[in-house]
Order: C-alpha cells, then structure tokens, then sequence
C-alpha cells in the first residue's frame, strides 16, 4: 500500500508541475559534471617524452596525434630543466606522468511542439572541458549551440542546427612558442585561440537518406591570430540501407 500510495503522490505532483512547465517553456533539463585523470606506464611514454594516444584526455582533441605531439614538448621545459627552445639544452621535453582535467554538459528543451516528440522543437545544449596548462595543447574548450527540430509541417525529419566552439591555447604553448621566437630570431605564428560558428540544416530527401549542408566560419584557424580566417562550405549526407 505505501508503495502505491507513494506512486499516486508522485504522479499527482507532476500532474500539478506540468502546466508551470509549459508556461515557462521548460520540459527537459540534463546536465553532467565529471572529471578525469590518466597516470601512463613507461611503456605509454616514448623516448622523446611524447605520450601514447591511450593517455589522451582532453576532451576535443582526444586521440588527435598533433595534440600528443605538442602534450610534453608545451610546457616548455627539458628534462635538465633548461628550457626546450635552449640550443645549449638536452632539447629533451620533461616526462609528464599524468593528465586531468574537468567537464561540463548540459542540454536544455526550450520549446517542444503540440504532438511533438522529446527530439522536437528547440534545444539548447553545451559542453565544456579545462585541463592543465602545464601539459595539455588545449586547456579550455566550449561548445555550445541550439538545435530546431520538426518545426516545418509536414518535415518533422528536418534539423536546423548553430553552434559556436572556441578553443583556448595553454599559456604554455605560448610561452615555448616565444622561447623558440628569442632564441632563433625566426619569428612564427603565436598560438592564442580559434573558433568557429558553423550553420547547418539537415534534411530528409527519403526516408533513410538525409543530406546536410554545412556553413563554417573560423577566426584564428589552428590558433593563429595572423592567420586569415576561413570560410568552409560543404555538406554531409548519411544513407541507411
């Protein structure tokens, strides 16, 4: 009976929440907060003091080989604890062990239409991750954007879709970048951020088969500030048979 009785006394609660939701355009709230940690073997770091791919864990570069490349050699230091741009230094990067961070998701229904599904109407969602600067390419990313789906009659297979993603370059890949600049003379690029705004619309031709064009825009793009930014066109389409 108690559990009956507690079943009936949930029910009528959300009875009596819904209309407030509705009024409020508020039907759906998820969110996850983690973070993550990784401690590599001897086997995992190699001779240059590189990490294998396994010990990636930035979130928008995991597994992404240049980011690795760049996971040891950015903090800037050797291992005889002269700076890696030093000619005169062992040009050995300083073995890191381990790798953490934190992250953030969430995603939040504006809107949902009369008949619509938990998949329709407005969406907004977000993501973001922040790891040490000390031996990740990466210290911040974000992404966040909105989601229009079903909102034409008679299409309710249609998507519309924008989204904005910054990615922040550490302080220390910086601050190697401006070691290699005082001691070569050679001036290069100074990584600070790079960010892109993308539009999209997905659509179904047929059942099974959708085509999504896609509009980019990147500022910064590989985290140049005197690179030109760009403008990407292209579109995806996806078949299932």
């Amino acid at each position: 009976m108690s559990g009956a009785r507690g079943t009936g006394v949930r029910k009528a609660r959300a009875g009596a929440c819904a209309p407030l939701r509705r009024r409020l355009g508020i039907l759906v709230l998820a969110f996850l907060i983690g973070a993550f940690g990784k401690s590599a073997t001897a086997g995992e770091i190699s001779s240059n003091g590189t990490a294998h791919p396994s010990i990636a864990t930035s979130l928008p570069y995991n597994g992404d080989p240049i980011g690795l490349r760049a996971l040891m050699a950015a903090y800037g230091v050797a291992d005889d604890g002269t700076l890696l741009a030093d000619p005169d230094g062992s040009g050995r990067p300083l073995k890191r062990r381990t790798d953490n961070g934190v992250y953030g998701v969430f995603e939040q229904q504006l809107y949902r239409p009369q008949g619509g599904d938990a998949r329709s109407g407005i969406t907004l969602f977000g993501l973001a991750s922040g790891s040490p600067q000390d031996r990740n390419l990466i210290n911040f990313w974000f992404q966040t954007g909105l989601v229009f789906a079903g909102m034409i009659p008679n299409r309710p297979q249609d998507k519309f879709g924008a989204n904005l993603e910054y990615s922040r370059y550490s302080n220390s890949v910086r601050a190697f970048e401006h070691d290699e600049i005082a001691f070569t003379g050679v001036p290069e690029v100074i990584q600070d951020y790079e960010a892109n705004l993308e539009l999209n619309y997905l659509f179904q031709i047929v059942p099974g088969w959708t085509l999504q064009p896609v509009l980019t825009y990147v500022w910064h793009p590989d985290g140049g500030a005197s690179a030109v930014d760009a403008l990407v066109i292209g579109a995806r389409s996806i078949w299932h048979y």
